[in-house]
């Protein structure tokens, strides 16, 4: 039995209802198990000044993994044909072996040779065999009834996850393909901003995601809603981040399916709308695999001056962190002093752009002193800053 949890938009509670009931009378026809669909709750979330309300509610997802006459679905495999990597989609709770990520899109059973966008994945319960079939041949692993109701089932499962992935806007367009440099320039301008939140932290907080947060700024019919200190903008800097990132990503061993699946993303250098989530982590993966590495040699922040006293130093600006209060929206913006390591907070109601690693003049008071995961902060307020 297979299970979703998560939140998709109230609007498309409807289309999901639908689709839903529709399966389920194909399953009657076959003697399968229907799909139960479960609201549990209503999450509503309003943004000042936005045309739009956005709310949400949460669902759950409870469907039976698909299965017939002792063969079962396993994964789904996504061909591309410029490339020799596969996109894997493994049914919860299954393996497969790591051969079926760069086989071809061939089928086991008929044995015709022809180019497949998709072929599944089918394995025998009795001794573990395993066959890779295409849309036309799963019927004789599946069932003929209407075998295509199992693959629409998990299709339909995937889909939801999706919903979930996207956050709150739950907009979906299939045209949407981007370059995987400027996607990842823009994640990484997103994450300076308002730091990573992957889709399970999206879930539990009712956060925007870092990949939907990153499909708001490249489409231009969202971002026009956005107001200025919404925006996020990349810089050169992000570009050749981004470039990295992919580079690494190449080169990576591939082990488990995540990496494997992110490999195979860097090497097709496009981004579409299955495979957003993944591309939006590779920067976080990189940072994981890397950042700590260069933090070895950087000196240990310390407090700087007392309370109350006015600072004018210089300082390279790191990151901006942005959220919501009971006072309106507080952006943290991270500075630190090459020199000493010491880092600086500046905690202001509005946001100022600024370049990530460039050097400015900033001149305020210091509000208090403060250790976040055991690193000592100045925290400021009243700046004025100035690039040098």
């Amino acid at each position: 039995m297979a299970e979703w949890r998560g939140f998709i938009p109230e609007s498309r509670w409807e289309e999901l209802q639908n689709k839903i009931s529709k399966l389920n009378k194909r399953a009657v026809k076959i003697g399968v198990s229907p799909i139960t669909l479960e609201r549990t709750g209503l999450c509503r979330r309003d943004e000042a000044d936005y045309p739009y309300v956005f709310v949400a509610i949460e669902i759950i997802l409870k469907g039976e993994t698909p299965k017939f006459d002792g063969w079962r679905l396993i994964a789904a495999l996504q061909h591309d044909p410029n490339l020799n990597a596969n996109i894997v989609k493994t049914v919860p709770g299954e393996t497969i072996p790591e051969d079926y990520r760069t086989r071809p899109g061939v089928c086991d059973h008929c044995g015709y040779t022809r180019i497949r966008k998709e072929t599944f994945l089918v394995q025998h319960d009795t001794d573990g065999e395993i066959k890779q079939v295409g849309r036309q041949c799963v019927a004789d692993f599946l069932g003929h009834g209407d075998p295509r109701r199992f693959i629409k089932t998990y299709e339909w499962f995937a889909e939801a996850s999706d919903w979930c992935e996207r956050g709150w806007a739950g907009i979906r367009d299939e045209r949407e393909t981007f370059s995987l440099k400027a996607f990842l320039a823009m994640t990484n301008a997103v994450i300076r901003k308002y730091g990573w939140v992957s889709s399970g932290k999206s879930y539990e907080t009712g956060q925007t995601s870092t990949a939907a947060e990153v499909l708001e700024q490249l489409n231009p019919s969202r971002r026009q809603y956005l107001k200025t200190d919404q925006l996020v903008d990349c810089n050169e800097n992000d570009g050749e981040y981004a470039e990295k990132v992919i580079e690494w990503t190449k080169n990576i061993q591939g082990t488990s399916d995540y990496e494997h699946n992110i490999k195979t993303i860097a090497h097709q250098e496009y981004v579409i709308r299955k495979t957003w989530g993944f591309a939006a982590s590779m920067i976080m993966a990189y940072k994981r695999a890397n950042e700590p590495l260069e933090r070895k040699d950087r000196k240990v922040s310390n407090y700087f001056g007392n309370v109350g006293d006015k600072i004018n130093l210089t300082l390279t600006f790191k990151a901006t962190y942005s959220f919501d209060s009971s006072w309106g929206t507080v952006h943290l913006h991270r500075f630190i002093d090459e020199a000493t390591g010491n880092i600086f907070i500046w905690q202001a109601s509005r946001f100022s752009y600024m370049v990530e690693d460039k050097t400015y003049q900033v001149k305020g008071t210091i509000k208090k002193h403060k250790d976040y995961k055991d690193v000592k902060q100045t925290i400021l307020t009243r700046c004025k800053v100035e690039e040098v």
